[in-house]
């Protein structure tokens, strides 16, 4: 699905989203918003390495955090996020609320697609049901289960292992009963099955996008080519050279501020060496991933020490370990593991103070974070467990592979989990790399017996972190751990209108997460990154998916 800025989150995060849920160029000279004065450069292009190439940026088929980055660029929807990650108006100039909180019902402004064609309510009304259609399978389409009749649509075709077979023409009354309908051009209902506060949120995701269906129907697969598509977006994507870079330009038609930069270019460079050099080169103007072991040198360099900028991420790296196979369906295994971990460690020494060590899975400044919960790292106790599971100094214990995606940062903390576990258990654990591009697909129809896995906050709300990735139903549990305490507990959060008492529900719910133990919580991210001094105007979250990425738009070049 994402420096960070420092903004954290408490109980203030709660009375935010609710706060929410009632609101309805020359290149003479600039200056920033904290009046800084500074001369343009005459070329206005922000360079980045997205790391990884999109495997698509189609709205429906959004579902990590280099999509996101690029959809946000080139599309926008009802609502976006501002910078304290409340949601303001975007497309929706305002909306009601039912009083029972289950009927949404926004105005939408007049605004244009980027071929100059009026965007309508009926644009969102075929996003929506297109993103719960069954035969896109995306795999983000839990976002709309709230909305009456969105699950029984987009679970109609069943499941691989018990397929449906329904008629064309009830799948087309299971999609006229998706509570989603346009009620004229400038009008978009939206009918929930159940309360939901987090709901404007969820409307603010790039996936949620309004979608030009006559577009869609002439290219089909094709559509996001640059030939062919149709956007609403501050840029609109101008080339796209797979497996080398892709280039996006500003909108004309984009219906807020227009943006000083001209363009946006990205390169896909995976490796950590290459892209460094590309920074230090001013062929990239914001770094991506820095190699560890440069990071203590970065921060007392003359020169980029002043570039550096450091913040939080509501995000938390784990790894999950597959329970419904042994060894790890038994619980003193799992948690023998999480305390054969030396996360404290890894994050102080190895990779040099860039996060934080975790014991349970919602992160700090989240709604929901608990400090008190969670094992401590304690090899003594993890050889007791293990030895209680039946395996005496690790003896007998079965051959275990951990898969990974492909990247020079990923091996090097998969190979620290490997050895902390030899070392203090004298298990042997195999590393597996697999190609990044397909890695969560495979991880998901594979079923691994360990597999690296990380969450970045979609909205700040627990539903996002809990429910959305733990409940048993949910696309995002790969590996299919189940309790039903544990979902009774974050199915009723989320219908709790008392945020109060929904904040209640959901710790509840991650005490048993974390003594259940389905995975070994490593740490919660943090962020290291270099901005080139002539990039002015940045904005962070703790949320982005990439620095800043909410807010490119209102990026300027200084001359350099």
């Amino acid at each position: 699905m994402y420096s960070r800025g420092k903004v954290l989150y408490g109980l203030m995060a709660v009375l935010l989203v609710l706060g929410s849920l009632l609101a309805g160029c020359n290149n003479s000279g600039s200056s920033n918003t904290s009046g800084e004065k500074f001369e343009l450069a005459k070329d206005q292009v922000l360079h980045f390495n997205l790391l990884d190439e999109p495997n698509t940026i189609d709205p429906s088929y959004d579902e990590d955090t280099t999509e996101e980055t690029v959809i946000k660029q080139t599309f926008v929807g009802l609502v976006r996020y501002k910078p304290d990650l409340t949601v303001e108006p975007a497309i929706a100039e305002s909306w009601k609320i039912s009083a029972d909180a289950k009927q949404f019902t926004f105005k939408l402004r007049d605004t244009k697609w980027s071929d100059g064609t009026p965007v309508t309510a009926n644009d969102f009304e075929y996003a929506f049901k297109r993103f719960l259609d069954p035969k896109i399978a995306s795999s983000y389409a839990f976002f709309l289960y709230d909305v009456k009749g969105a699950e029984a649509y987009n679970t109609a075709l069943g499941t691989s292992d018990k397929p449906l077979n329904p008629s064309d023409a009830d799948l087309a009354k299971l999609r006229d009963a998706v509570g989603v309908k346009a009620l004229d051009a400038k009008t978009l209902q939206v009918d929930l099955a159940v309360p939901a506060v987090y709901m404007l949120n969820i409307f603010a995701q790039g996936d949620l996008s309004p979608l030009k269906k006559d577009v869609i129907d002439k290219y089909g697969d094709k559509w996001t080519e640059p030939a062919n598509i149709v956007s609403n977006g501050p840029f609109k994507l101008k080339s796209w050279e797979h497996k080398s870079k892709m280039v996006l330009e500003r909108n004309p038609n984009y219906f807020d501020k227009a943006p000083t930069l001209e363009r946006i270019e990205f390169s896909f460079i995976t490796e950590d060496a290459p892209a460094w050099a590309a920074y230090e080169n001013n062929e990239l103007d914001i770094s991506h991933t820095i190699p560890d072991a440069q990071i203590p040198q970065l921060r007392t360099d003359p020169k980029y020490s002043k570039e550096v900028i450091e913040g939080t991420q509501l995000a938390t790296y784990y790894v999950s370990m597959n329970t419904n196979k042994p060894p790890f369906d038994k619980k003193e295994v799992r948690q023998a593991f999480q305390m054969a971990v030396d996360t404290k460690t890894l994050c102080e020494k190895v990779l040099n103070g860039t996060c934080r060590a975790a014991k349970s899975f919602v992160p700090p400044g989240m709604p929901g974070y608990q400090a008190d919960i969670g094992f401590d790292y304690n090899p003594t106790k993890a050889k007791e467990l293990l030895a209680k599971a039946g395996y005496p100094d690790g003896k007998g214990f079965p051959e275990v592979t951990l898969v990974y995606n492909t990247s020079t940062g990923h091996q090097l903390r998969m190979e620290y989990v490997q050895s902390q576990l030899k070392q203090n258990l004298g298990i042997n654990i195999k590393l597996e790399n697999w190609e990044s591009k397909t890695y969560f697909r495979k991880v998901d129809t594979d079923k691994p017996q360990m597999a690296r896995m990380g969450w970045m906050s979609d909205y700040p709300h627990p539903n996002d972190w809990l429910r959305i990735v733990w409940a048993s139903d949910a696309g995002q549990n790969y590996l299919k751990w189940k309790n039903t305490q544990f979902d009774d507990l974050v199915t009723k959060a989320a219908a709790e209108v008392d945020q109060k008492k929904a904040i209640d529900l959901y710790n509840q719910a991650q005490k048993i997460l974390v003594d259940e133990a389905p995975a070994i919580w490593i740490y919660y991210y943090g962020t290291f990154r270099l901005v080139k001094p002539w990039v002015k105007g940045l904005v962070t979250t703790p949320q982005d998916p990439n620095i800043g990425a909410y807010f490119w738009k209102d990026i300027q070049i200084a001359a350099h």
